[in-house]
């Protein structure tokens, strides 16, 4: 039977819907039935991973490094049992472990070391310190790389592999950390964290690097190991230590779980939190960060910079037309509320009618901190602000909705004091819609085929998958609804594109190319503004603007493709179907083939 154009389109449809019905019927899938399905070492993945490892050359020793003090007999015989496992080799083990505090596990230490002499425990005393303990065991490091594993940390039997397997395609690498999980009681896994890639914000929010980390062992003599003082976060303060210097393509994320961590009890997690805190304010006051750092209700970390000493002028630009509701709302709420001093508005009126409106306008600009810039062009959102921004001279500018209010009267302070930080481009704030739902916590690509807002309308009293609703760290775009800039780095990259996006997706644009020269564009979380969203102009969703729209999304999609098909700020194990940080059904990652970083951003000229 010969098939006709037409046949085969409705049959495509057909298969294409299928598809998608599947893809549906597994979204949603617990923990542990996702990780049958997707993440399982069945034939095929081992048949795979070993041909990789065939491949690769050379095989460089990593030492795993452990310290036991607590743990209980079960669970060393379960870190033992995985090392055994391992489909590496190459690995060597160094178990710092008091003897007389445990004679059982001392025991079971040496007849493993009779057995296996990639087994080396490391004997201190019970006055000895976490940091001495570890300090002395990595004393006698051979090796060229160490993996630290977490206290109560199992690895997985691919996770060296994987290790070994990430060194040897990013030559440049330092640092490499993976995706883990928890470990109950009953064997089973749960609470995945996937991860982003190399965030140094988020790094000061938690430690998110996690519970298998592989450093150079010369990098971590360099910096004098572990450090008493710390205990409860020793692995945070030197993760904090070892990549304060490091860049793109030195620190590499693995995008799959390699280890399972162990839950804490209270009186460590205290400790923890504690420890933690003084380790991310030692490294504030380290880098010259103008920050205050405390501990959060949900036990992260809270960053709430100061605005640089010298206070730069900031021009806040609002286009508006007719904006009888907005724009007095917003001026009154600036005004009011805004804490740092050294600050200008610009509206950019384009094309208003309503008298009465005009009337607000005459009055604002009759104020010295306000400026009116008439501009009667058809509406092209990106050409409004790339001529006012043309026209002034402050340090910074400041995109911002007339539909926006403040909420947290130090909101530019805040976002000032991350955008002077080296390497920063954009900073964006927090929204909120009217309802306390939130709107706007950073941008994920691919969220809708270009890109989406996640963990929108959470409620305030949510912290978001792995606190990341409520964390300081890095996105590849934040929205344009307040986006504030130095105007160097504005002008560097061209401004906002308005020839082929004059609406929609401009302020992604103009992150990506921020990025693109090597900067990273930051979400201050403590920043926080109300957002009347589309209440200016109404929504991109009507039926006249659709074209429009599509046309605009085709042009993302043709630039940044790559980009936009692999966010290094969100996992290819969560979902692109929503916004909630669910998991992929399947993931966009697989055990069967080799995962490469996104391409190397371009340096800063």
């Amino acid at each position: 039977m010969r098939l006709t154009l037409q046949t085969l389109r409705q049959r495509l449809r057909l298969l294409n819907r299928q598809r998608l019905l599947r893809r549906q019927a597994r979204r949603g899938l617990p923990y542990v039935q996702w990780v049958q399905a997707y993440d399982s070492l069945g034939p095929e993945e081992r048949q795979a991973l070993g041909a990789r490892l065939e491949g690769q050359a050379p095989r460089p020793n990593i030492a795993v490094l452990m310290r036991i003090h607590g743990l209980l007999l079960n669970d060393v015989k379960q870190a033992l049992q995985a090392l055994d496992h391992q489909m590496y080799p190459q690995w060597v083990l160094y178990v710092a472990h008091d003897a007389a505090a445990d004679p059982s596990t001392a025991e079971l230490l040496a007849l493993a070391a009779a057995a296996d002499a990639r087994i080396r425990p490391v004997q201190v005393s019970r006055n000895d310190g976490p940091a001495a303990a570890f300090n002395q065991a990595l004393a006698r490091i051979d090796a060229p790389f160490v993996a630290v594993l977490g206290h109560g940390g199992v690895l997985r039997d691919h996770a060296l592999l994987l290790v070994a397997e990430a060194l040897q395609c990013q030559p440049a690498a330092k640092v490499v950390y993976a995706d883990e999980d928890l470990l109950l009681e009953d064997g089973r896994p749960d609470s995945p964290f996937f991860k982003p890639d190399w965030d140094p914000e988020l790094l000061l929010s938690r430690n998110y690097l996690g519970n298998l980390v592989t450093y150079r062992t010369q990098d971590v003599r360099d910096l004098n190991g572990f450090r008493a003082g710390y205990e409860g976060a020793l692995e945070h303060d030197l993760a904090l230590r070892a990549t304060e210097h490091l860049g793109q393509g030195q620190v590499v994320h693995v995008p799959h779980v390699l280890s399972h961590a162990k839950a804490l009890c209270a009186t460590d997690i205290e400790a923890a939190r504690a420890a933690g805190r003084r380790a991310v304010q030692s490294h504030v006051e380290r880098s010259g960060l103008r920050a205050t750092v405390s501990v959060d209700d949900w036990g992260w970390f809270s960053l709430r910079a100061v605005a640089p000493g010298h206070s730069p002028e900031v021009t806040i630009v609002v286009p508006t037309r007719d904006g009888t509701l907005t724009l007095p709302r917003c001026y009154r709420s600036l005004s009011s509320l805004t804490t740092y001093p050294n600050w200008k508005l610009l509206v950019v009126d384009n094309g208003s009618v309503d008298p009465g409106f005009l009337r607000t306008l005459a009055q604002l600009a009759e104020n010295p901190r306000c400026r009116v810039l008439r501009d009667d062009r058809p509406f092209n959102y990106s050409a409004l602000n790339n001529h006012a921004v043309s026209t002034v001279k402050s340090d910074y500018v400041l995109l911002l909705n007339d539909d926006t209010e403040v909420v947290t009267p130090d909101w530019l302070d805040q976002l000032l004091g991350w955008a002077a930080q080296p390497g920063v481009g954009a900073v964006g704030a927090r929204l909120w819609y009217g309802n306390g739902t939130l709107q706007h916590a950073g941008v994920v690509l691919g969220i809708g085929d270009v890109a989406g807002h996640p963990h929108r309308h959470l409620s305030g009293k949510e912290a978001g998958y792995q606190g990341r609703a409520r964390l300081l760290q890095n996105f590849s775009a934040l929205t344009g609804a307040c986006l504030l800039v130095s105007r160097a780095h504005y002008l560097a990259v061209g401004g906002l594109d308005e020839a082929q996006l004059g609406v929609a997706y401009n302020d992604v644009d103009f992150c990506l190319k921020l990025r693109r020269r090597g900067l990273r564009n930051v979400l201050v979380p403590t920043a926080e503004l109300m957002h009347h969203e589309s209440i200016s102009r109404g929504s991109d969703r009507q039926a006249s603007k659709r074209q429009r729209m599509l046309r605009e999304a085709a042009a993302m999609l043709e630039r940044w493709g790559n980009e936009i098909a692999r966010d290094p700020a969100y996992n290819p194990n969560l979902s692109l179907a929503d916004e909630r940080f669910s998991l992929a059904s399947p993931p966009r990652v697989s055990l069967r083939t080799r995962w490469f970083d996104p391409p190397a951003v371009q340096p800063v000229r």
